[in-house]
């Protein structure tokens, strides 16, 4: 199962003209028993994780078969995703800088900022959704899952669909292309030295959209995070940049207020 999801994800890094791809060995895969996972991640918010330094993918495997085969695909696109780290010269440890769009940047700042974490996240659901329907028949063939399953709920982050397709149409006004090519930029963004797609959001949003986009999904408590998506949400389906210009101060207020209350620390 491991190496024909890895297969997969190939696949579609070549349909991007992404060719250095390195698959995952199956031994960093580890598909737990639930109980043990929750023993050992008892703080998590998911049924996977992706330990990026130690190229490590852990897996909840009390879960149904499209389900647990969906969370591989996922955590298989942060695998792929571009990767960088630094060294923590007081821990001594190395940690990771860059994962796709998520970009950490306490090596340069007094106290630790994550930025892009939600928007991350959504990608690399698109990534995976995109992935698994493109190949249906095949893996109704390798690995039992039918058509059907794959439009079960196996999925997660779909209520921020909406909040990408703003951001699409934003950027395909902003470069008058067509939202296929913008799709594709932004799928590409993830695996690219250069994340080039961001100039597009701040290009077509306004300065310190970006700012405004990495308070997604951040917050650990459901009312905090469910407040601040809807924020962002909002600034993003608003079409006039002087409101959203009027929006973004109290926005970005309101989120230093909570990361200072709060956990902050994502999957």
């Amino acid at each position: 199962m491991v190496r024909f999801a890895d297969e997969l994800v190939r696949k579609e890094l070549e349909s991007l003209g992404v060719t250095d791809y390195v698959s995952v060995d199956p031994s960093n895969v580890h598909i737990l028993l639930a109980d043990v996972f929750e023993r050992e991640f008892p703080n998590s918010r998911n049924s996977a994780i992706h330990q990026s330094t130690s190229s490590n993918i852990v897996l909840n495997g009390g879960v149904s078969k499209p389900l647990l085969f969906r969370l591989m695909v996922h955590e298989l696109v942060h695998w792929a995703s571009t990767r960088k780290f630094y060294f923590d010269k007081e821990d001594e440890s190395y940690l990771d800088a860059r994962t796709g769009y998520r970009i950490r940047s306490s090596w340069k700042e007094p106290v630790e900022r994550q930025a892009l974490v939600g928007f991350n996240e959504i990608m690399v659901e698109q990534t995976t959704i995109k992935i698994l329907r493109k190949n249906q028949s095949l893996l109704q063939e390798n690995v039992n899952i039918t058509p059907d399953e794959l439009d079960g709920p196996i999925y997660s982050y779909m209520e921020y669909a909406p909040l990408l397709s703003d951001i699409a149409k934003g950027i395909t006004a902003y470069k008058n292309t067509s939202m296929a090519q913008v799709f594709t930029d932004l799928e590409l963004g993830q695996f690219q030295k250069h994340i080039l797609a961001l100039k597009d959001i701040e290009g077509a949003f306004g300065k310190g959209s970006l700012k405004v986009l990495s308070c997604l999904g951040v917050p650990r408590d459901d009312n905090s995070r469910r407040e601040i998506d809807e924020a962002v949400i909002k600034y993003f389906s608003t079409t006039d940049p002087n409101q959203r210009a009027e929006m973004q101060p109290s926005l970005l207020l309101r989120f230093n207020e909570m990361r200072k209350k709060s956990s902050f620390t994502p999957e």
